[in-house]
């Protein structure tokens, strides 16, 4: 018996042949009728939602501003669902905010709220453009933030698609025996060790995300719910040269930050797919203001040159833009 998801860009097969047996076994665990979705020993993914989760998030860095040396208020937020050792993995490269430090069990499910702002701690060298509050997922509370140079989450979202047939799900609605941190763990076995991006940057598992989607699949007996994650797995930021071929003798070229790869992960099985791949565009530049930008990276990072620049993607980037990180860069040089 076979089942297919139907994606926006492919027809993806999910389970391979099986013997009748094996396949009635499958049909129990990983798909079952619309009308009803059994999964024996579901995992419990809490009861906070999304918003009450980001809200949460909002008011405690807002809380914290002063302490924290925010220097703009927190915009453009990204919950994501995983468990607090995900979230301990990031806090090594991150900076504590506030008194909310604390710990849960490692398995803990909880709700990682991405802000985009610019934070400066005292002894802090460079700016800060991410802050990523954890919430528990059961009780609402928060356990820990810290704000980090980069983003852990992928902030740009505007070009992955979610397969037609699927819709996003709120985690207490979720029937699934593979949770969110170990759909990303599958994922992340399933790259190729050294695999390099369209664009030839080394991919990033430790920032990829999952999403909560129930699909609607097709099988011999007819149309089936099938719960399960939609895994994104950032490359390495950067600007490279994505100018096509026909093209790249122009002078202003077109630049990309980073590509996209999206992975389904079957819910029950923990069956691993790969569906999409997205690079995103960035800014167009001459070669000459790409080595500027290089170079001014070096000083500040290449997300804070994001933070800079990103309002001009897909567009040729103003020269008073261009010495203004010229001059950010040589202030954070000399250690202003």
């Amino acid at each position: 018996m076979r089942f297919r998801l139907v994606l926006v860009v492919a027809v993806l097969a999910l389970l391979g042949s099986a013997c009748s047996r094996d396949a009635d076994e499958l049909l129990t665990n990983a798909s079952t009728p619309v009308r009803e979705a059994v999964v024996h020993d579901p995992l419990s993914l809490g009861e906070i939602s999304e918003s009450g989760a980001t809200e949460s998030a909002r008011a405690f860095l807002n809380s914290r501003a002063a302490t924290s040396g925010a220097r703009q208020p927190p915009t453009s937020p990204i919950a994501r669902l995983t468990s607090f050792a995900t979230f301990e993995r990031w806090s090594v490269d991150g900076f504590a905010l506030g008194d909310a430090t604390g710990t849960v069990p490692g398995d803990t499910p909880i709700w990682a709220v991405q802000y985009e702002g610019a934070w400066r701690p005292d002894g802090r060298p460079v700016t800060l453009r991410f802050a990523v509050v954890a919430i528990d997922a059961h009780t609402g509370s928060v356990v820990s933030a810290a704000a980090f140079q980069g983003a852990m989450i992928w902030p740009k979202r505007a070009g992955l698609k979610q397969p037609s047939t699927c819709v996003s799900f709120a985690p207490a609605e979720v029937r699934v025996s593979v949770g969110p941190a170990q759909a990303i763990e599958r994922v992340r076995a399933a790259i190729p060790g050294g695999a390099l991006s369209p664009i030839q940057t080394p991919w990033a598992p430790d920032r990829a995300d999952a999403v909560a989607l129930r699909c609607v699949v097709e099988s011999t007996a007819g149309l089936m719910f099938q719960y399960g994650w939609m895994v994104s797995v950032p490359s390495e930021i950067s600007l490279r040269d994505c100018t096509t071929l026909t093209v790249r003798q122009v002078e202003i070229k077109r630049r990309c930050w980073a590509a996209v790869a999206v992975y389904f992960v079957e819910g029950v099985t923990g069956a691993v797919t790969r569906t999409d791949e997205i690079v995103f565009t960035g800014p167009l530049l001459t070669d000459a203001q790409a080595a500027i930008v290089d170079e001014a990276a070096v000083a500040l990072g290449w997300w804070d040159v994001w933070a800079r620049l990103k309002a001009n993607d897909d567009s040729i980037v103003p020269l008073h833009i261009i010495d203004s990180l010229t001059a950010a860069a040589d202030s954070a040089r000399s250690g202003q």
